[in-house]
């Protein structure tokens, strides 16, 4: 009687809660991936896209190139050496840090205090500085500890057109709308973990792969990029073009030629 109880409700229910032809999450999972330039750098947040993204990767190999960073794990030092290795066919992400700067219990946060520094700063020293172990770049706390500190939040990387070019990061016909430097304003009092970590990318990336977000990240895992981000499908890409200071939403931006061809000829709508 009780073998029958499973094989009567199988009979019954089946029909009711048959997922096989519920293909919004795969789909979904797949339109992210493709709307990823070659060898991108994917960051995305929480369960919903990253088990449906992991699957369509690792289970039907859709997109092997692609580095998927999920950043509500960014911040566990684990995952952080994982993303320092080879995977599938990308290539271990830009981060320099030796695990020793970053396992737990080190720079689990780091604060700003407003040193009143002048214009804006290269995030490489800015990464350089806050990553230092020597105390002169350090803040000393009451309990007598050095800690390091965060003195500025008025970020620069300066542009090279012809290697955006080389990398593909743009087409020849866009080199007139970048930058000559990317500056943007770092929009949290603390660095923390998952924070250095993409501090880490931005310094040393050097534009060779391209980064970009889900359309599902919060603003505030953005680190204040919004001007430089721009709609490929659905994931937002960086590029350093001049920001538009015409629109309120800086998020309403789109890269317009890359995201008609994603969504007419590639996308799946299942």
């Amino acid at each position: 009687i009780c073998l029958l109880v499973p094989v009567l409700v199988a009979s019954k229910e089946w029909r009711a809660h048959n997922r096989s032809t519920k293909m919004t999450p795969h789909d979904m999972a797949y339109n992210y991936l493709i709307s990823c330039p070659p060898n991108a750098i994917l960051f995305t947040y929480g369960d919903n896209d990253t088990y449906s993204l992991w699957y369509d990767q690792e289970v039907e190999g859709i997109r092997p190139d692609v580095r998927i960073v999920n950043l509500s794990l960014f911040s566990g030092d684990w995952y952080i050496r994982q993303m320092q290795k080879k995977m599938n066919e990308s290539e271990p992400l830009p981060i320099t840090m030796p695990y020793s700067k970053y396992k737990e219990g080190v720079r689990d946060a780091i604060q700003y205090y407003d040193k009143k520094v002048a214009g804006f700063v290269n995030v490489k020293e800015v990464f350089d500085f806050i990553t230092s172990d020597d105390t002169s770049t350090m803040a000393q706390v009451q309990s007598g500890q050095w800690v390091n500190y965060l003195p500025t939040k008025n970020f620069a990387i300066p542009i090279n057109a012809d290697e955006l070019v080389k990398n593909g990061v743009i087409s020849p016909a866009q080199k007139g709308r970048l930058a000559d430097t990317m500056k943007w304003k770092y929009t949290s009092n603390f660095v923390t973990k998952d924070n250095l970590a993409f501090i880490d990318i931005l310094a040393h990336n050097n534009w060779k792969r391209p980064i970009c977000f889900t359309i599902t990240v919060g603003q505030e895992n953005m680190a204040g990029l919004q001007p430089y981000l721009y709609k490929e499908g659905f994931t937002y890409h960086l590029i350093p073009f001049k920001p538009d200071t015409t629109t309120r939403d800086q998020l309403c931006k789109t890269n317009t030629d890359t995201m008609y061809d994603n969504i007419m000829n590639k996308f799946k709508w299942g």
